[in-house]
């Protein structure tokens, strides 16, 4: 199993990267250098392989402008992203498995508790990038599990990264086989992204989805899910 995200470049919340620095890298290992129109991450050769650096603040990505600036709709291919206040509570990721290659098809659902705001690693989460000068968003990945920034990857868990280009990731079964994802459809609802005001809590990404993969052990997988989660947002740097 492959790095689901670069373990010494985490994405962080509110943050900033430099112009071509590296991103939080994707469920197959690539590392996100994303431009300012919304076209999307390219791959790198892994973690931090360009070395860019992370700033915080204000500096950059838009972290000072209206809320309503993020607000819009984004078509990739056959996944939906939206964003605009979703005045929902971080809940839970539910993922429910089933096997097309048993007759009958085995249905196993699994349930993960949201991540909170305070550490991000202690449950599921979403992270999405926006873009430097625009405010488009250029990608959002989706993690089940913590520590999915290890090479190994805990039976159950799922990281899925989504942009312009299309959709990657992988899923480890929970009798441990790896299953990297092929296809798949999405409506992803993220909420704008500037702080909580006066400590309220703050909005969770929502969504559902359907994927395919293809199990190192043979057998062929559809995974839908349905989430609340806590969402990071960071931007690029012009």
């Amino acid at each position: 199993m492959r790095p689901a995200s670069s373990s010494g470049l985490a994405l962080l919340v509110l943050g900033a990267f430099g112009c071509g620095g590296s991103l939080g890298a994707d469920s197959s290992g690539r590392v996100g250098s994303g431009d300012a129109n919304g076209a999307g991450g390219t791959a790198s050769s892994g973690p931090g392989a360009d070395g860019g650096s992370i700033g915080v603040g204000g500096n950059g990505g838009g972290t000072g402008v209206d809320g309503a600036a993020y607000i819009g709709d984004y078509t990739w291919g056959d996944v939906m992203v939206h964003v605009a206040p979703t005045s929902i509570a971080p809940g839970t990721f539910v993922l429910e498995v089933t096997d097309l290659t048993t007759n009958p098809n085995v249905v196993v659902t699994s349930t993960y508790q949201s991540a909170s705001g305070s550490n991000s690693l202690e449950g599921a989460f979403a992270r999405a990038v926006y873009g430097c000068a625009s405010g488009a968003v250029t990608e959002v990945l989706l993690y089940t599990c913590a520590h999915q920034g290890s090479v190994v990857a805990e039976p159950g868990c799922l990281s899925v990264y989504f942009d312009s280009s299309g959709l990657t990731g992988d899923y480890v079964s929970l009798s441990g086989a790896g299953c990297v994802i092929k296809s798949g459809t999405a409506n992803i609802q993220l909420p704008v992204p500037l702080p909580p005001v006066d400590g309220a809590r703050p909005d969770a990404a929502t969504g559902s989805f359907m994927l395919e993969c293809d199990g190192n052990d043979g057998a062929r997988l559809q995974l839908n899910g349905r989430f609340d989660i806590f969402v990071q947002s960071g931007f690029l740097l012009c």
